[in-house]
């Protein structure tokens, strides 16, 4: 997503915190190799002019003339302690932490970081408005009560209760000296009162497998982000990652943490998401991010055709316990493309095939569109 300089301003702290977020190595010694080989950035800029002055307190007389050649040779100059020194101010204002040489993104930079994303997703929208087809199966995300009402105009018919509404036709019947009889009209129609809960459970499962390249991971994150801002606070959020396994993190740790890359165990990443929304009582949609097929299953490699049944079967227990399970796809090879259709089909959730840039987007309007669909306010 590109900056948009006019309504964004100018904020070199939030830009190093985002620099520092989308490099999977957060260690001090991890971004000094970065910044040898940048050619640009905010941190590398203010690491540069921070060597300047150091290299200048240093020369007899406190001056360097600045030539060409010097700047072509400055990125060598850089050592791990002007980098963390750069970092200071970003220590000091509570938006990160370093302790052994490992930096840590704290919640209130993560905030930072959030809003940031938030506003771009908002000029985003309305520089591109559109929407996206969502496929919804009624009554997720809401309960039945157990007292009933008179059928009015918008009442879904799954909500009818059948008993009732046979007793009032019979009534009705009774009074007309013909009690043999049934004949259900409009007036005998009952049903339940919905009780809205009015919450939803989003579970985000992001692929980390050495596939996921530095811009696909990037974007998942300030999806994450994304999602912690956009979020009703009645909502729920869990966050989910794997390769050859997987695990759950509190949200804002997706800041801090990383699996090593390597193979992909789809089936255990859904299994790990779906066993921790299975006692949640609310509308639950999953999130599945990947750009790649399973070639994983309990820690082996094992390829494609063997890893897709269990895949397949944990799909199918998704739709048996009610969770709906979307695929976003960022790759639109063959075999990928083919299983994201064929999973989203067993599960009736939607499937969607866009870029890394696009990431973010998808993910927010479908997440509004849904609460939209199911009634939420």
């Amino acid at each position: 997503m590109a900056d948009c300089n006019r309504c964004m301003p100018d904020r070199p702290e939030e830009e190093i915190l985002a620099e520092i977020a989308h490099h999977k190595d957060r260690s001090i010694r991890g971004l000094f190799h970065k910044l040898r080989n940048d050619k640009q950035g905010v941190l590398k800029e203010r690491v540069v002019e921070h060597i300047n002055e150091r290299l200048q307190q240093e020369q007899v007389g406190g001056y360097i003339k600045t030539t060409g050649e010097y700047e072509k040779d400055i990125s060598n100059k850089i050592l791990p302690k002007d980098v963390e020194e750069c970092l200071d101010e970003c220590v000091q204002q509570g938006d990160i932490e370093i302790e052994n040489g490992q930096i840590r993104i704290t919640p209130k930079g993560g905030e930072k970081l959030a809003n940031r994303i938030k506003v771009k997703l908002e000029q985003l929208h309305k520089a591109r408005k559109g929407s996206h087809r969502i496929k919804r199966e009624l009554g997720y995300g809401l309960d039945f009560a157990l007292t009933t009402k008179k059928y009015e105009s918008g009442d879904v018919y799954q909500s009818i209760d059948i008993q009732k509404t046979l007793l009032c036709s019979l009534e009705r019947n009774a009074q007309k000296r013909n009690p043999s009889r049934i004949s259900v009209k409009r007036e005998d129609l009952r049903v339940f009162e919905r009780t809205y809960e009015n919450r939803m459970c989003i579970g985000l499962i992001i692929d980390e497998s050495s596939s996921m390249g530095e811009d696909k991971r990037n974007a998942a994150l300030d999806t994450c982000l994304a999602l912690i801002k956009f979020k009703k606070p009645s909502d729920r959020l869990k966050v989910f990652v794997y390769s050859a396994e997987a695990k759950e993190i509190p949200y804002w740790d997706i800041l801090n943490t990383s699996l090593p890359g390597g193979t992909t165990d789809m089936r255990i990443a859904l299994q790990t998401a779906r066993v921790a929304l299975r006692n949640e009582r609310l509308n639950r949609q999953v999130y599945l991010i990947t750009d790649t097929e399973p070639n994983t299953e309990n820690g082996r490699y094992v390829g494609f055709e063997a890893a897709i049944p269990g895949v397949l079967r944990e799909v199918a227990r998704y739709r048996q316990e009610g969770i709906t399970l979307n695929i976003i796809m960022l790759d639109d090879r063959a075999k990928p493309k083919e299983l994201a259709s064929h999973l989203a089909k067993i599960n009736a959730g939607e499937v969607f095939f866009t870029s890394p840039s696009n990431l973010g987007k998808v993910v927010i309007d479908d997440y509004l569109l849904t609460r939209m669909s199911t009634g939420f306010s």
